[in-house]
């Protein structure tokens, strides 16, 4: 039997690099913690393909006991976290619902009969785009995420990059929106609850998410086609 080299690089996030397109991130449990400590055990040059099989089964178990039951159809679950530019607190329901006052053909707003204007609810696809600064391939993508934002503007579509590093300061946020011209919201939640409700363990991870609060689409690892693939998707979710 042969196999294939991976390469697996440990971060100080408790993630690990497997091949060059995925970050997995590893719950800590009592698994994964053996699977750690035999990590840091291993001599590269002893890595044999027993040493590397027993060390896959340990990171795969160890990944699949906290990964999250999400699949298409879904209600999307809520998160909650702080917003980089001013630290306010933003929830991912309130920013896929907008309430405005209604306008007729004209622009011109609507009286209701108590006389008062009438308020209408506008509801927004929304693509989410979990990320680690210390995942390269998700730094890569950051461009094409930026483009594909600009491109949709004026359309109800909203996109937003959740930060899964844990305890990230916020400056350093700031630092990395401004080297990456990030202009879009960014927001810094729990790295545990994003795992446990959106399955981040495994970067880049983009979930889609329908005007019905439902999850629409999911792509995960590094998609050199991914601008016009997920343009042709969401031009046909706005159909």
């Amino acid at each position: 039997m042969s196999l294939k080299v991976i390469f697996i690089i440990r971060l100080h996030s408790g993630c690990y690099f497997v091949k060059r397109t995925q970050l997995f991130c590893i719950k800590k449990s009592f698994i994964g913690l053996l699977g750690l400590l035999y990590t840091l055990s291993l001599d590269l040059r002893r890595y044999t393909g027993f040493n590397f099989l027993i060390l896959l089964i340990l990171v795969s178990v160890s990944v699949d006991s906290y990964a999250s039951e999400l699949q298409i159809g879904n209600r999307a679950p809520n998160l909650r976290g702080h917003r980089v530019l001013n630290d306010a607190q933003i929830s991912l329901y309130r920013m896929m619902t907008e309430m405005r006052l209604k306008k007729d053909a004209n622009g011109k707003l609507i009286l209701g009969e108590n006389g008062k204007y009438i308020n209408e609810y506008h509801h927004f696809v929304t693509v989410l785009n979990f990320f680690a600064k210390t995942c390269i391939p998700c730094l890569r993508e950051i461009p094409t995420f930026n483009r594909l934002e600009k491109n949709f503007r004026g359309h109800p579509v909203k996109f937003l990059y959740i930060n899964v590093d844990p305890h990230l300061p916020r400056a350093k946020a700031r630092t990395l929106m401004d080297r990456y011209h990030i202009e879009m919201p960014m927001m810094l939640v729990n790295q545990n609850e994003a795992i446990r409700k959106y399955g981040a363990q495994t970067l880049p991870r983009l979930v889609v998410i329908g005007k019905n609060k439902k999850i629409s689409k999911i792509i995960t690892g590094f998609h050199k086609n991914l601008e016009s693939e997920l343009t042709r998707y969401l031009n046909q979710l706005l159909e």
